[in-house]
């Protein structure tokens, strides 16, 4: 499909860290031939949501996200990224800590709502990773927003017995979407450094997003195959995990991928219990719970040579200029990861 629409676009994502798990060394700089050496970095999440101006809301007043600019956007360049014919939205963007988001909500293009039986295990599953400097506080101030909780009897703690991420804090939370979101504590010794300088705010970035993955050694090919390097692992289960994801008899293999800038994106597959369900039809960027995922390459059209040979399938119509969809970068185009989750590859300038 690429050859044939190669006359435009992309957008970008790098990676940050591992969330709850390992913090081994990264992989070897000495990269395979095989592998692209790429100075690729994750922009942004952009998220679809019902109601712009409430979601905004929660995410300022809530989760202290700092308004960073808003538009009305529409035209071709909108059509052909989003494979939606006249598409047109309100978008605003925030910032949390040094990490940005983009909220998003179509206009005139009705599109499905979060399933009230979505569970952390479904294949769709994709959050964001919030980093707070008190997660008493944080999930006291969250529950106070009116959120509904995921995690069972509030925040857990990582036990001793899973070194890499003992003593990790988290608590997994949807909002009034539906949209799955996590706090997650870092103890010393354990995530960026920088998540240990609090600076007087209650929330301090966006560490990670995380998406579920039925088979991690294919999405490492086709995340590598974008420029990213694996950051840590870590196998997660017990009654803390049960409790944390609100899946009974959870057992989760965790991979931390990062790039060289922005946050990081986290793949949980879970052997236990086997992979929950996936949206059918796929989910589409008018859907609400649609996460796409901006990763700027420094190689764009060798970017897509190697998605299209890994089979990536496409939301885009075509390839071309990202314009007012993307605060920074040349052309972009938005495919599907081997689970379908959504990725805006970005070019950057």
């Amino acid at each position: 499909m690429l050859r044939r629409i190669r006359i435009a676009v992309t957008c970008l994502l790098a990676i940050a860290s591992v969330g709850c798990g390992s913090q081994q060394p990264a992989e070897s700089t000495a990269t395979p031939a095989s592998v692209p050496t790429l100075e690729a970095g994750v922009l942004e999440v952009a998220i679809t949501v019902s109601n712009l101006k409430q979601s905004a809301a929660f995410f300022v007043g809530a989760l202290e996200a700092r308004p960073l600019q808003s538009a009305f956007l529409g035209g071709d360049d909108l059509s052909r990224l989003t494979g939606i014919e006249g598409a047109e939205a309100k978008v605003e963007w925030l910032q949390i800590g040094r990490e940005r988001i983009a909220l998003r909500e179509f206009v005139g293009t009705e599109g499905r709502g979060v399933p009230s039986s979505a569970q952390s295990n479904d294949i769709d599953f994709q959050h964001l990773a919030l980093v707070v400097a008190d997660m008493d506080g944080a999930h006291e101030r969250v529950t106070g927003a009116g959120v509904h909780p995921v995690s069972v009897d509030g925040p857990q703690t990582i036990p001793k017995s899973n070194p890499a991420a003992a003593g990790i804090r988290a608590f997994y939370f949807r909002d009034a979407d539906g949209h799955p979101l996590e706090l997650i504590w870092y103890p010393e010794g354990k995530g960026l450094d920088r998540w240990q300088r609090r600076d007087g705010m209650l929330f301090l970035g966006v560490d990670h997003t995380a998406i579920a993955v039925s088979d991690t050694e294919r999405s490492l090919a086709f995340y590598r195959g974008l420029g990213l390097r694996v950051a840590g692992r870590s196998l997660n289960m017990g009654a803390e995990q049960d409790r944390l994801s609100g899946v009974k008899g959870a057992r989760v293999r965790i991979t931390g991928l990062r790039g060289v800038k922005g946050f990081g994106v986290e793949f949980l597959e879970y052997l236990a219990p086997s992979p929950g369900v996936s949206s059918d039809p796929p989910l589409t960027p008018a859907d609400t719970g649609f996460y796409v995922t901006s990763i700027v390459v420094g190689d764009f059209d060798a970017t897509l040579e190697r998605v299209e040979s890994l089979g990536a399938g496409f939301v885009s119509s075509g390839v071309g200029p990202c314009g007012a969809s993307c605060l920074e970068g040349g052309r972009a185009v938005v495919v599907r990861d081997p689970d379908g989750h959504a990725i805006r590859i970005v070019e950057a300038l």
